[in-house]
């Protein structure tokens, strides 16, 4: 009961300080399956941490995160992070986390929504970092990308997750997070636009694929959900990765 009313006292107050210094504008709602037809995954762009509380509250359900580990050691994160524990996948940056892979499959297959990022963390060092197979652990916490602020590559890995579960993705896109930081410290407040695309998949491997092939389907299947998030934003985002 204690742990319900702490979640739900910091639910309120993320949706309040979004809606006070931010003019947040949503569209494609009707993109949005209902919550009863099954589980969900939700793909989207991390140019900032501030993508977060927009999916965590503005979705007609909360879709359950990845978080990793070496979060809980950021003082003004932790507290969040663990009021919404039923909510949280904790995993460990760097290295292949079987559980917290288990756990995310399980809970798709189980009906419920899951909302990852697929370029694999916010600032390009903690990126390459993490596909070194090295700790994340010392790294410095940044809460925006740096310039230039454009899509990364899609990890295969959430691709691999997505055929596991067998759901449909949604994939959605922000604009104007990556003011934010910036904005708030004159107190104003920053427009951001979400945009919520249309579902695509199930994806699922064919009969006798193995190998090479397989992993090379995978990773069409992760630049595809990539380009979806891709589509969706102005060009000046893209990267040169999606077109």
């Amino acid at each position: 009961m204690k742990d319900a009313i702490v979640s739900r006292f910091y639910f309120w107050v993320i949706w309040l300080c979004t809606k006070l210094f931010t003019n947040l504008t949503i569209t494609g709602r009707e993109n949005l399956p209902n919550p009863a037809d099954g589980g969900l995954l939700i793909v989207s762009n991390h140019f900032t941490i501030f993508e977060v509380p927009f999916l965590a509250t503005r979705l007609p359900i909360m879709p359950t995160f990845f978080a990793t580990q070496e979060l809980l050691g950021t003082w003004w994160l932790a507290p969040g992070i663990l009021s919404f524990r039923e909510k949280i996948i904790l995993t460990n940056r760097g290295n292949v986390d079987r559980k917290s892979l288990s756990a995310a499959i399980g809970q798709l297959k189980n009906g419920g929504w899951l909302s990852i990022f697929p370029e694999g963390g916010i600032t390009r060092e903690i990126i390459e970092v993490s596909n070194r197979g090295d700790s994340t652990r010392d790294l410095p916490f940044s809460v925006t990308r740096g310039e230039p602020v454009v899509l990364l590559e899609a990890k295969s890995g959430v691709a691999w997750m997505a055929v596991q579960a067998g759901v449909p993705i949604v994939p959605i896109a922000f604009e104007g997070t990556e003011n934010v930081q910036g904005e708030l410290k004159s107190l104003g407040r920053t427009k951001v636009k979400m945009h919520i695309g249309k579902p695509i998949g199930p994806f699922k491997i064919p009969a006798g694929v193995r190998g090479t092939e397989k992993k090379q389907l995978i990773d069409q299947f992760g630049h595809q959900m990539m380009q979806a998030v891709a589509d969706l934003l102005d060009e000046r985002y893209r990267g040169e990765h999606y077109v």
